[in-house]
């Protein structure tokens, strides 16, 4: 992205081209979205334009791209791209928010529209993401994969009972903890429910006792 803020610049993901001006927004697709007939798009900022929105697109509850929308005094809103949902790093966000809005003179809104089945706009207001909340979130799928390695790996070693009993309880306390601490990053989520966890332990012994029994059977069949 150029630092040239107050210019016009250009910022680039993925091939594509976003230009933006004092007198519009231009959209330069991809190779690929070339080659299949997605056309270059301009939206022109005109007396009449009040602000920018930086939408973040859901459709039933499924990411459909980014969407940069010039919206006038009376609602009507100018899409950039067309029906090309566009692909921006979460990371850039708000920083192309400033740099547009120094760019063209016009406010910059971040928000998430979500269409779901009965076709409503639901519009909130977009925010970065955590760094620690990714950082849990990659902790607790990695710990969803602890019943399947353990239990492959105690198959494979095969050790005494004991040893694989002790280990799988280890296991599945490693993954209580990530649950638990997730669910400490949701607002709506004071407590954590008792009931989970007892069908988290039933659910990792079923799937830990099977991984045991099936490698240790493979491996040891001869």
């Amino acid at each position: 992205m150029s630092d040239q803020y107050g210019k016009p610049f250009v910022y680039s993901s993925r091939g594509t081209r976003l230009e933006f001006a004092c007198d519009g927004l231009r959209f330069v697709p991809n190779r690929v979205m070339r080659l299949i007939g997605e056309p270059a798009t301009f939206v022109a900022i005109t007396p009449q334009s009040a602000e920018i929105i930086l939408c973040h697109s859901f459709w039933q509850e499924r990411p459909n791209g980014w969407r940069i929308i010039v919206r006038t005094a009376n609602g009507a809103e100018h899409e950039l791209g067309g029906n090309a949902g566009l692909y921006l790093r979460a990371a850039d966000v708000n920083t192309l928010a400033k740099a547009i809005t120094q760019t063209t003179g016009l406010p910059v809104r971040v928000v998430i529209r979500r269409t779901p089945l009965n076709g409503a706009v639901e519009e909130t207001p977009w925010t970065p993401p955590n760094t620690k909340t990714n950082t849990l979130i990659g902790f607790g799928l990695a710990s969803a994969c602890l019943p399947l390695v353990g239990g492959i790996s105690m198959g494979w070693l095969s050790p005494r009972p004991a040893i694989v009993v002790v280990v799988g309880l280890a296991l599945w306390l490693c993954m209580m903890l990530a649950l638990f601490l997730l669910a400490r990053t949701e607002p709506s989520r004071k407590k954590f429910p008792t009931l989970h966890a007892l069908t988290t332990l039933v659910t990792f012994s079923a799937t830990y006792s099977v991984c045991v029994v099936v490698t240790d059977y493979l491996v040891h069949q001869h």
